[in-house]
């Protein structure tokens, strides 16, 4: 390979076609190694200029876990110390989401590498760190920090074995979609921290801020990725025809029907706990996550049972104040109704339907609380409502965003909170000045396929790995 940076793309099936247009974008760049996964297109091998590794096929990878050597695994605590990651941290991700989908599904297609994590850690481990020697990898990119490999890499990248790696994500502010390039558990974007912290904002971002947050006073300034989100939230789910068509196989899997009936009946007993009436008190706002979902399981893991935030802020709660909770769209149905049951038990804890307005509950609320870095975070921020979280999200390097350490330190701290409006436009600039336009959203195929969204991630992919090359931007291990 030439002297030109080096990226590693790890594939997924559904995302192809995508990673394909943004490797196209970047083959003058970049060396690029992709990582094909077995059920991957063969286009990847028909690439000018494109390295291609075969991953281990399903059937490949059980075998070598079946017939590891145990006298392997003593390698593990060196493997262990070297990272600065446990084995079983590398497997956050699927144990929770098995954990989670027994409540509606009796799939057990996590069992065999969930029973065999050490295992998988130690082949994944090997697999990587001789890719990297071999091709002497500096970027990875890859769809969301949720599989073995995946942390494997952060890992290796806070230790300098990789230079950073990227995730995409999407930022709705503004009735708008950007994109941002993230790195790290908690889904950080350092180039809005440097442009932030540095203040290196044009007058144009400052002026989209300022447009952006008088707006936001006016109407409902929901993008069209929320507006997706919104059509989920009936007890019996509504599709248009394209929608049927791609779930007509299911039609006819057993298992597909049995996890449709149990939402539609987790939707149905529900609603006898949820309230529209918000009361004069005031008012604290949780906006539950979905779960499962590699976001909040990867980065807050210890919250993903969000019932037990919620619990701890109302047995510890101060006069006059009251806890409003409402129900994620797309994971309406996922939790069952006896986790709302349990959560109406408290008195100070309303919950209200996945129907209700956000930006209602919003206008009604001292603060909001949140884990990870949510679409309602930043609504709320818009809207001049504070937010507290007990995780890291990107946007915590605002002013207007507290962190506390556990969920009823909330209340050391919700009286003196004040709202700083000069540091609200101030990040909202920054975020549009290190953020790219993004396309409509229109559905979550039209996302995978990423047809108009590619030139975008590979000149964000440019610029910032540019950033990183000429030191602008420190790497993780530097930090």
């Amino acid at each position: 390979m030439s002297n030109k940076p080096t990226i590693l793309f790890l594939s997924r099936m559904r995302l192809d076609s995508f990673y394909i247009d943004i490797i196209n974008g970047l083959k003058d760049f970049a060396n690029i190694l992709v990582l094909r996964e077995e059920c991957s297109t063969e286009k990847f091998y028909h690439m000018d200029g494109v390295v291609v590794e075969d991953d281990y096929s399903k059937k490949e990878l059980f075998e070598l876990v079946d017939s590891l050597d145990d006298s392997k695994l003593s390698e593990l605590p060196e493997i262990e110390k070297k990272l600065g990651l446990n084995s079983h941290a590398v497997n956050i991700n699927y144990m929770l989401y098995e954990v989670f989908t027994s409540r509606y599904s009796s799939s057990l297609s996590n069992r065999h590498n969930n029973a065999n994590v050490e295992r998988l850690f130690y082949i994944r481990y090997k697999q990587l760190d001789n890719l990297i020697e071999k091709y002497h990898i500096d970027y990875c990119f890859f769809e969301v920090v949720d599989l073995v490999s995946c942390f494997i890499i952060e890992a290796m990248t806070r230790k300098g074995l990789v230079k950073q790696f990227f995730v995409q994500a999407l930022a709705s502010a503004g009735a708008e979609l950007r994109a941002r390039l993230t790195s790290g558990l908690n889904a950080r974007s350092p180039w809005l921290e440097h442009v932030y912290r540095e203040q290196d904002i044009s007058l144009q971002s400052y002026d989209w801020a300022q447009s952006k947050i008088a707006e936001a006073t006016m109407r409902d300034m929901a993008s069209s990725y929320d507006k997706v989100l919104r059509s989920n939230c009936h007890i019996i789910p509504r599709y248009n025809i394209k929608q049927l068509c791609s779930k007509f196989e299911s039609f006819f899997d057993p298992a597909a029907i049995r996890s449709a009936l149990i939402k539609i009946k987790n939707r149905y007993l529900s609603t006898k706990y949820f309230s529209d009436e918000i009361g004069d008190k005031k008012n604290i706002s949780v906006f539950l996550q979905v779960v499962p979902e590699a976001g909040l399981m990867s980065e807050l893991p210890e919250y993903a049972h969000q019932e037990i935030l919620i619990e701890q802020m109302a047995i510890y709660a101060k006069y006059g104040y009251n806890i409003l909770v409402k129900e994620h769209p797309v994971g309406f149905g996922n939790n069952p109704a006896s986790m709302y049951k349990e959560l109406s038990l408290h008195p100070n804890v309303t919950i209200l339907p996945p129907t209700y307005p956000t930006r209602e509950i919003l206008l009604q609320s001292k603060a909001v609380v949140v884990a990870t870095g949510t679409t309602v975070g930043l609504e709320a921020l818009m809207l001049g409502v504070p937010l507290v979280t007990v995780g890291k999200p990107y946007f915590d390097i605002c002013k207007n965003v507290f962190n506390i350490e556990r969920p009823k330190d909330i209340w050391d701290i919700i009286d003196d909170i004040e709202f700083d409006k000069e540091d609200q436009l101030r990040f909202f600039a920054a975020l549009y000045e290190a953020t790219y336009a993004y396309p409509q959203y229109v559905s979550d195929r039209h996302f995978e396929e990423g047809k108009d969204a590619a030139p975008v991630i590979s000149e964000a992919l440019r610029k910032e790995i540019s950033l990183y090359e000429s030191g602008v931007l420190p790497c993780p291990a530097n930090i």
